[in-house]
């Protein structure tokens, strides 16, 4: 199993983005980062090794005023060289895949920046899953949040939970609805904070310290960046690591499909005719071909009807069809769920595995 901790930034009215990221760890590394985490805090804050958040908003604070009493007692250097060691950890430890997604408030279809980039990014938790699944790894996932995040105070109003769906489509690897614990109990939530907050600087105000070293813990199949996303109205002249990826692989589909090159977007950051009206695809809706489940197998739903498919044709080649049966496996069964999939093999040796 794996357990996305989740943060969010830039909530406040003053802010023009909002970012909604963190931290996916599997569930036997989650431990060993925690640990970490913990002991970077200790050599610099030995007498409240265990009680101190690690809080990137106030550990930059230059004076000591408004801060907690431990926090206030060092030196704004040393706090500076706390965090930094923080990053450091996090960074160079092989367990987190990060996650983020930036929502530009005014480029939003749904008027709802946050719960765009909060949906966002468990889509593409879902869809790392997702490929481990196909890759014969299965794993299934769980959110972990703030009791004090803005989904928290608006959930019972916020429909279907993404358990079952977001508004890009089915969640199909997600244990659970998400669990709110407080952040100041979890190293991990912490951990989260670190990332939404340096990304959140790079694309509001283009001061970051350490998102450069970020980029290759971030999801990515390939040369396309799933985990870092970028949702703006201006996509095609931005030049951020998020639309660049975003760009190239829109490119590469239509250059490998028709030969040519993509349409311009319009203003309101559709493609063609009919895309940015009622039905059709807005700035904020995923890139064309960008299946959310990768090379997951197709369920048995989906597959063809009985009398249909390869070695069903007048001088169809039998073979073909017995090849094809082979392949379905028994997930094929028409009464089995269409959803199911097998159990995680929790004694298969990952790259995860501590």
């Amino acid at each position: 199993m794996y357990l996305l901790y989740l943060d969010e930034s830039g909530t406040h009215p003053s802010a023009d983005r909002v970012v909604v990221g963190g931290v996916a760890v599997f569930e036997r590394a989650a431990y060993w980062l925690k640990r970490d985490l913990s002991e970077t805090v200790s050599r610099y804050l030995p007498y409240e090794r265990q009680h101190i958040p690690i809080h990137a908003p106030r550990l930059r604070t230059k004076g000591p005023r408004g801060l907690p009493d431990a926090y206030a007692a060092v030196d704004a250097g040393e706090r500076r060289r706390l965090l930094d060691a923080c990053y450091s950890t996090l960074l160079t430890s092989r367990h987190p895949v990060l996650f983020a997604t930036v929502v530009d408030k005014d480029a939003a279809a749904s008027g709802d920046a946050y719960r765009v980039a909060f949906e966002d990014v468990v889509s593409r938790f879902d869809l790392m899953l997702a490929r481990f699944h196909a890759a014969n790894r299965t794993q299934r996932g769980v959110v972990i949040m703030s009791e004090s995040s803005t989904l928290r105070h608006t959930e019972r109003a916020s429909g279907p939970s993404v358990s079952e769906g977001t508004q890009w489509g089915r969640t199909r690897n997600l244990s659970e609805v998400p669990l709110f614990v407080s952040k100041s109990r979890t190293r991990l939530l912490q951990a989260a904070g670190l990332v939404t907050n340096e990304v959140w600087g790079r694309y509001e105000k283009g001061v970051s310290r350490h998102f450069d070293e970020m980029l290759p813990k971030f999801d990515r199949e390939g040369t396309r960046l799933h985990g870092l996303t970028h949702r703006t109205g201006g996509v095609d002249a931005c030049w951020c690591p998020a639309c660049f990826s975003y760009r190239a692989s829109s490119t590469g589909h239509y250059e490998g499909g028709r030969g040519e090159a993509p349409p311009p977007r319009r203003h309101d950051g559709s493609r063609g005719p009919g895309e940015g009206g009622p039905g059709g695809r807005f700035r904020d809706a995923p890139p064309e071909n960008d299946h959310r489940y990768g090379d997951a197998p197709r369920h048995p739903s989906s597959r063809p009807e009985p009398g249909t498919g390869p070695g069903t044709g007048p001088g169809a080649d039998p073979g073909a069809r017995v090849g094809a049966d082979l392949g379905a496996g028994p997930e094929a069964d028409p009464g089995s769920d269409p959803d199911r999939q097998p159990e995680s093999n929790e004694n298969r040796a990952t790259p995860w595995d501590t």
